[in-house]
């Protein structure tokens, strides 16, 4: 089931510069035991010690604490949510080293960095280097530590976030830096095919770290630090285990390669924080990309969305429910394992039963409901129970098997449903298509005059009416991104 070197199905070796690792797997744990003879090890939560290139230390959330690489010892330090928030580069945990700390934004973005010396510089006064967004996407860097004109850069990204061009203040070509990768990710440096110092490539250094889909880049390790886990590029794969039984599809065998990146599709899809699986259309979580690009397929064909949008609003929950970019680094407080299986079983079986209405659509049938043959807001408000009464015999059926499986599956979805405190309304809305549905929330709320519940059907078709209407009236490219037929 998906073998690591599927992600070299295209053969690079011939090209200059580059050289191809012979990776080892274990099929019964599908983890990488060696690369080109040297072993690698594990620890027994999974998360990978020694990569053949320096050692790794981790807590017991699995964040990586230490990286130790030849005489180099390189620490680092995470708040609650995750975020990683100070990294000492060869010294020790508490005296030497150079020292960087981490500050971020209201939505959850890096915003600055201060440097501290407890010898030289012990209270940092001005941040050494900011960062600068437009439309939630990096686009300048301020770096203090430079002189002239390197010291403000401007990002050039592609398709995937990734920074492929770096433009100096003074805007001449000599001020251009250029940035290529191989699928997975590892840079193309200068000398490596066509790549070459004089048009942009190294050297010079960059001082930019943020890389491959945007993540930074530790040049300590190499690794890309995407937030709930590391990534090591080299590898194409997580260095620690996807949280286990959250979303595996038989009918996908990369979904059960825990340490798989995006599932072997890295030109179509990123992974914004470690854990979720996100088409370049839109956010959407680890395991529900599949079906958001299901129901954004059928909602483009013009004999479904002439007769319902109830599938362009299927293809928004999809993304809003996805456990990871919703509630970003929340989603270990907020969504324990047993309701990220429940919604995966619900996710599946809701699929199984819209492809029967599709097939009916696609084939000319009549859709019929006691009788009559429906279309447009009927039939939207029609397939919204259809598909809600489904998961009330799924919800009617763990409450009587387990009763304790039930009322913390209730629990952990009104907490997603009715967002209290600041960081929770912070983290529900950090992307603009949870923001929306954030809004669409609210406006139930208001209508019931209370939290939503979610053991209650009505509530829940409450949210499906709400959500087809908005699609209804704005188009919902706010809500559902590129997967809306319409929207770009």
């Amino acid at each position: 089931m998906g073998q690591p070197d599927d992600r070299r199905s295209g053969d690079d070796s011939s090209i200059p510069g580059v050289t191809r690792k012979n990776f080892v797997v274990d099929a019964a744990t599908n983890r990488l035991t060696s690369s080109d003879g040297c072993a690698m090890t594990y620890d027994t939560a999974g998360n990978q010690t020694y990569d053949c290139v320096g050692t790794h230390s981790y807590d017991v959330e699995n964040r990586m604490t230490k990286a130790v690489q030849g005489s180099s010892n390189n620490y680092y330090f995470y708040d609650g949510s995750g975020k990683r928030v100070r990294r000492i580069l060869n010294g020790s945990q508490t005296w030497g080293g150079q020292e960087t700390w981490f500050v971020y934004g209201f939505d959850g973005e890096l915003a600055a960095e201060y440097a501290y010396n407890q010898v030289t510089a012990p209270l940092a006064t001005a941040p050494q280097k900011e960062y600068g967004y437009r439309g939630g996407k990096l686009l300048i860097v301020w770096d203090g530590t430079q002189a002239g004109d390197d010291q403000l850069k401007w990002l050039v990204t592609d398709h995937l976030g990734s920074t492929r061009m770096e433009a100096n203040k003074s805007g001449s070509l000599a001020g251009i830096r250029r940035h290529d990768y191989l699928p997975f990710g590892e840079e193309l440096v200068a000398s490596t095919g066509a790549q070459r110092g004089g048009i942009g490539y190294e050297p010079p250094p960059t001082n930019v770290r943020q890389r491959f889909t945007g993540h930074e880049r530790d040049d300590e390790t190499g690794l890309d630090f995407a937030q709930a886990r590391y990534y090591a590029n080299v590898q194409g794969r997580f260095t620690s285990p996807d949280n286990p039984l959250a979303d595996q599809d038989p009918n996908d065998p990369q979904s059960w390669i825990l340490y798989a990146y995006v599932r072997n599709r890295p030109l179509a899809h990123v992974d914004r924080n470690g854990r979720a699986c996100s088409m370049l259309l839109g956010n959407t979580g680890n395991g529900y990309c599949k079906r958001a690009e299901e129901y954004g397929y059928y909602d483009a064909n013009p004999e479904v969305n002439k007769r319902t949008r109830f599938f362009a609003a299927a293809a928004a929950a999809s993304q809003a429910l996805a456990s990871g970019d919703t509630v970003q680094g929340f989603e270990r407080a907020f969504l324990s394992t047993t309701t990220r299986a429940f919604l995966s079983a619900v996710g599946e079986e809701l699929l199984k039963v819209n492809m029967g209405v599709i097939r009916t659509i696609q084939d000319g049938g009549l859709l019929t409901f006691q009788g009559q043959d429906l279309t447009r807001p009927d039939l939207d408000a029609k397939l919204v129970r259809l598909e809600q009464s489904t998961v009330q015999n799924m919800l009617n059926n763990l409450k009587a098997k387990d009763p304790d499986r039930y009322n913390k599956v209730i629990q952990d979805n009104n907490a997603l449903l009715n967002p209290s405190g600041r960081l929770m309304k912070m983290a529900t809305s950090a992307f603009p298509t949870d923001a929306a549905f954030g809004k669409i929330l609210d406006a139930v709320r208001k209508d019931l005059g209370r939290n939503i519940d979610f053991a209650k059907q009505s509530d829940r078709e409450a949210i499906g009416l709400k959500l087809v209407e908005h699609i209804r009236k704005t188009g919902g490219c706010d809500g559902g991104g590129d997967k809306v037929s319409g929207c770009k």
